[in-house]
Parts: C-alpha cells; sequence; structure tokens
C-alpha cells in the first residue's frame, strides 16, 4: 500500500490518495521532480507510482483527486485544472513510455480546459470509447444521495503508447471493494502488445585498416622485389595519409565553426 497524507489545511481530512498492489515490490512511488507536484501530492491530491505490468516493463501512474464541485463550479473546476497542469510540467521530467492517469476528478473533461486539451493530443479517455472492448460508452461512476442521477466523475486516460496494450475496461456498480458512492473502473493491459526497441551494439570499423583498402585500390601494388614500385607507393601513402588529415582537419573545423555559431 502507498498511500499521500490528507489535506493539511483541512479539518475534515480531505483529500488523499493510494495505490494498493496484489504482490510486494511490484509497484514504488516515484519522487516528485518539480515542487509544484511535490506541494499537491502532500496535499493529498496527486500521486506518481511506477506499477510493473509483466514483461519486464512499468507503467508510470499518476493518481488524482480533483477538487469537490468543479463540475458545478469554475472557481473549483479551474483548481483542478492546475492539477493536470502540474501533471504534465511533471512528466516532462520523466522518459516517455506507456502512461495512465486515474482518480475522481470529481469533474468531466468539458469543465477542464486542460484535460480537454491533453484528450487532443495524444491522451485517450478511455470510459469515452469504452464500446470497443464491449462496455457501455460514457458509463457514469457516482451518484450521491443527493442527486438523481448518476455521473461520470471517476476516469482512467492513457497515452498513445499505452493504448495498444489495454485489452479491456469496465464499470463495476455495486463492487465489494468500492468505496461509495462510487463505482469501481477496471481496465485490463497486456503488457507484450506494447511497443518495443532495442539497441545493438556493433563493433566500429577499423579506420587504418578501410584507409590501407582504399590505397591499395588506387596504387595496386607491384612484385614485392620491385624496389622502385615499393619508394614510389612509400612517398604515395605519405602524400596520402597528408591528405587524409588535411581533409579531416577541414571538415572538423567546419564543424566547429558551426557549433560556434549556434552556440553564439
Amino acid at each position: 500500500l502507498l498511500a499521500t497524507p490528507t489535506d493539511p489545511n483541512s479539518t475534515r481530512k480531505v483529500g488523499g490518495v493510494a495505490m494498493i498492489a496484489r504482490y510486494q515490490n511490484s509497484m514504488f512511488e516515484i519522487s516528485p521532480r518539480t515542487e509544484a507536484f511535490k506541494q499537491a501530492r502532500n496535499r493529498g491530491r496527486l500521486m506518481h507510482v511506477a506499477c510493473s505490468i509483466g514483461h519486464h516493463r512499468y507503467l508510470s501512474h499518476v493518481i488524482v483527486y480533483g477538487h469537490t464541485g468543479g463540475a458545478g463550479s469554475r472557481r473549483t473546476a479551474k483548481r483542478t485544472n492546475l492539477l493536470f497542469d502540474t501533471i504534465l510540467q511533471e512528466l516532462q521530467h520523466h522518459t516517455i513510455g506507456p502512461r495512465l492517469i486515474t482518480g475522481d476528478f470529481n469533474a468531466e473533461p468539458h469543465h477542464l480546459d486542460v484535460l480537454h486539451a491533453m484528450l487532443d493530443n495524444g491522451w485517450t479517455d478511455l470510459g469515452a470509447c469504452a464500446s470497443q472492448w464491449g462496455s457501455p460508452q460514457d458509463e457514469p461512476t457516482c451518484q450521491t444521495a443527493t442527486s438523481k442521477h448518476a455521473h461520470r466523475r471517476d476516469f482512467a486516460i492513457c497515452n498513445d503508447v499505452l493504448l495498444p496494450s489495454i485489452t479491456g475496461f469496465r464499470v463495476l456498480h455495486n463492487a465489494p471493494h468500492a468505496i461509495s458512492p462510487h463505482s469501481v473502473i477496471q481496465l485490463r493491459i497486456k503488457a507484450n502488445l506494447l511497443a518495443t526497441s532495442s539497441t545493438t551494439m556493433r563493433q566500429p570499423i577499423d579506420l587504418w585498416s578501410t584507409l590501407d583498402e582504399h590505397f591499395d585500390g588506387l596504387f595496386p601494388p607491384a612484385s614485392a622485389t620491385d624496389k622502385e614500385d615499393r619508394a614510389t607507393r612509400k612517398t604515395g601513402r605519405t602524400l596520402y595519409d597528408q591528405t587524409f588529415r588535411d581533409v579531416l582537419d577541414n571538415r572538423l573545423q567546419d564543424r566547429a565553426d558551426d557549433l560556434n555559431w549556434f552556440l553564439n
């Protein structure tokens, strides 16, 4: 179990996000890189966790608890909007990979400008496209005792790196482990469907052997006992090597001049 504090400025212990895993050492909290994320984390609004999803892959998972009433108050929605801006700033300090953001947003995407922009730029609201996994689209997740209708307040959004590995999404109502009045969002991830890349180490080409072959191609050797030919080749090789050094020096100087111009 990983958990943040509740909001220290609230007398009702508002806020606080947590994550629990079935297996030990399958997740760990990622220390905030930005001061804004650190402050939001200490107020119980955000937490960044790395989760093992199999096949030696880890998922970058941000859990959010939006400010209550964001769906009906522009002022409150603006505070939750700042949380998503804080998330984007934080993620810029990490390597791009599979990313997931979940939680009780206490608003919908059209209430939050930053979230709405994210969904137009590489992020996907899984509940909004749940029909591709055989589940109702835009299914409500929360109904309070004072509301006549249920609403979507709990979300899971992912980036385009993670999306191909998602093979299921559903909302579980009245689940035994749900926290009233919320339903449980469940998604299935198959890490072997993620795109992979690899680095292959290659032995560099032997430069001097390559130059020897090039020189021999230009000046094929004659008889090994021909002293005049050997003297001619020796002189030619001296000129060849000097020409190579001059060309190399000129190219390096050109690159240095370009770099100095760029830096200045």
